[in-house]
């Protein structure tokens, strides 16, 4: 009975961990996942602005001597919009390796404290074990005491 407690135990402990790991291995994959949509959105963002730069010089080209100050203030816009871009970019990935260093973290938590309670579920195990035995022991010297007694009467 003990032993199957002990198993029963052990296995709830399996899956208990088995899911930790999954959920971590999920939580990872997603990250990975949105840095990937994020870095590819960044990318398309920028060839997008590099074709569209590439057109309004060549428009501006022609009208050069009408337009020049206004494309230099839109040229000064997309430098500045592309650097705030590049900030939050930095940002996002800085906040999203901070997550993941505490997800780490978390998960060896989790799997220090499931081995404490292992160590704790074998120490009571085997304390238990030890009663038991201790138990018997007793009730093997009682029932002989008693059966001298019968016998001695």
């Amino acid at each position: 009975m003990l032993g199957r407690i002990g198993v029963d135990i052990n296995r709830a402990l399996s899956a208990k961990r088995q899911r930790m790991e999954t959920t971590a291995r999920q939580s990872f994959e997603g990250v990975e996942q949105k840095m990937k949509e994020v870095w590819n959105s960044h990318e398309d963002a920028m060839a997008q602005l590099n074709e569209e730069s590439a057109q309004a010089f060549a428009n501006l080209f022609e009208q050069w001597n009408e337009d020049f100050k206004k494309f230099r203030e839109q040229h000064e816009k997309l430098v500045n919009d592309f650097k705030q871009q590049e900030k939050i970019f930095q940002r996002t990935r800085f906040v999203q390796n901070q997550r993941i260093r505490t997800i780490k973290e978390i998960h060896e938590q989790f799997l220090q404290k499931l081995e404490d309670l292992e160590s704790k579920n074998d120490d009571l195990l085997t304390r238990t074990q030890n009663e038991l035995k201790d138990e018997i022991n007793d009730l093997q010297k009682k029932i002989l005491r008693e059966s001298e007694e019968s016998t001695l009467f």
